[in-house]
């Protein structure tokens, strides 16, 4: 009988080995999701890629039309899907860290790194070193992110602190250069550094299948009818983000890579758990987008944008194959252009200076936060900018304008007594990160 081909739910599970989600070699049971998996919310989502390639047969033919039939293929494929780019809809208390959402996971999944932050009381100091409460300190890491909330207004701003220095009473956080605080907290004790979700490239983790931190995750398409829903096994994300504008919610791009598939005969799951995700504010609502914007180390200050800020993530995926593989495949890595790939265009009112800037090959930095309060914000920033060319001239609804096009370079920053892993968050070019 005809069957309806439009409602689709969309739930993934991270694998605990390669294409195989729980380790054992058995079937996925997708009514019984993980701590790490979900029913996701997505828009435009297409896989009909997932399919597998015949191969034509090369050996020579003994009559003109004795076509050679095909050989089957390997299976591996391609996916995508969009998202919205949510904000957490809890907040971790005092001294607690952040709780995950199933946005985390596809992005620990596409980028390997992952802070998850605690929540601390401020107990006063200065808007460059403010104390957190000694207990609440013990938990915070050196350039770890938190999001400082002015009781008196009931904003916040997220900001990098670099040091975390043991106290009596209390601990003293130095901000990360750039990074001074708007306000100078309470010494009452009323304001809040709350929890922060980072997630930026972790190198180590993206390179080599076999690190702690790549991760692989499944995904189950389905669709009303059986015959319209496949289970995709050994799956990798790289992520974009939609253009930063005005009037529209953010946008998480997502394009995955499978190593194996069912698409005949499986068995339909219920997937009956609200969907996770959703749209936070729209972008530019009311003054809650804020742009921030300087020479690298320098103290960050509004800049207006004009039109859409773009941002190219550029990290791709790689199968790592060979014979004796799933599919032939081992897992994933990266591909070479993903090394140097990220980017960031944004157009600015015409400022000779920056013509200036560019001659003087100038590093900026950069940080976008949509939402100024906890319930709804979200950011990206960069550390360390280079132009990549000349600003170019461009009119903007008939006003001069400057079109500003940069390369993301990584933060210099020692290593010391870093960990590895909190070393790769000190020094990444690109950090996405949400209240937690």
């Amino acid at each position: 009988m005809p069957s309806n081909a439009i409602q689709k739910t969309v739930a993934f599970d991270r694998e605990s080995a390669f294409a195989d989600p729980d380790g054992d070699g058995t079937a996925k049971d997708w009514d019984s999701l993980t701590a790490n998996g979900a029913v996701i919310n997505c828009r435009n989502l297409d896989y009909s890629k997932i399919k597998r390639p015949k191969i034509p047969n090369p050996n020579i033919v003994q009559r003109a039309g004795a076509t050679r039939a095909g050989i089957l293929g390997l299976r591996g494929h391609e996916f995508s899907f969009d998202t919205d780019w949510s904000e957490g809809s809890t907040n971790a208390a005092e001294g607690a860290q952040a709780a995950r959402i199933a946005q985390d996971e596809l992005l620990f999944n596409a980028l390997g790194g992952e802070h998850r932050g605690y929540a601390a009381g401020l107990a006063g100091g200065t808007a460059s070193a403010p104390t957190v409460e000694d207990a609440d300190g013990d938990n915070l890491e050196p350039y770890g992110w938190s999001f400082f909330v002015d009781s008196g207004s009931g904003f916040g701003e997220f900001a990098c602190y670099s040091v975390v220095a043991e106290g009596v009473g209390s601990d003293t956080l130095t901000m990360a250069s750039g990074h001074t605080l708007s306000f100078v907290p309470d010494a009452g004790g009323a304001d809040t550094a709350y929890a922060v979700v980072a997630h930026y490239p972790d190198w180590d983790a993206l390179e080599d299948h076999t690190h702690a931190n790549h991760t692989s995750l499944c995904f189950f398409f389905k669709g009303r009818h059986a015959e319209h829903s496949v289970e995709s096994l050994g799956d990798a994300l790289s992520v974009e983000m939609g253009p930063i504008e005005q009037g529209t919610p953010g946008e998480l791009k997502w394009s995955g890579m499978g190593c194996d598939f069912s698409d005949n005969g499986i068995s339909q799951p219920s997937l009956d758990d609200t969907p996770a995700g959703g749209p936070g504010s729209v972008i530019g609502s009311g003054i809650a987008t804020i742009c921030h914007f300087a020479t690298a180390g320098a103290a960050l200050a509004t800049q207006t944008f004009w039109g859409a800020v773009q941002v190219t993530v550029g990290i791709k995926k790689d199968p790592v194959t060979g014979p004796n593989g799933r599919e032939g495949k081992h897992g994933y890595g990266l591909t070479e252009d993903s090394y140097n790939a990220t980017k960031v265009e944004v157009t600015v009112p015409f400022d000779d200076a920056l013509i200036a800037e560019y001659h003087a090959d100038t590093r900026k930095h950069l940080r976008i936060q949509i939402g100024r309060t906890v319930g709804d914000a979200r950011f990206v920033y960069f550390p360390h900018l280079e132009y990549a060319d000349t600003p170019e001239k461009v009119s903007v609804g008939g006003r001069d304008a400057l079109k500003l096009t940069f390369n993301a370079l990584e933060r210099e920053v020692a290593q010391g007594s870093m960990t590895a892993a909190q070393y790769h968050l000190a020094r990444a070019k690109m950090i996405i990160g949400r209240v937690g």
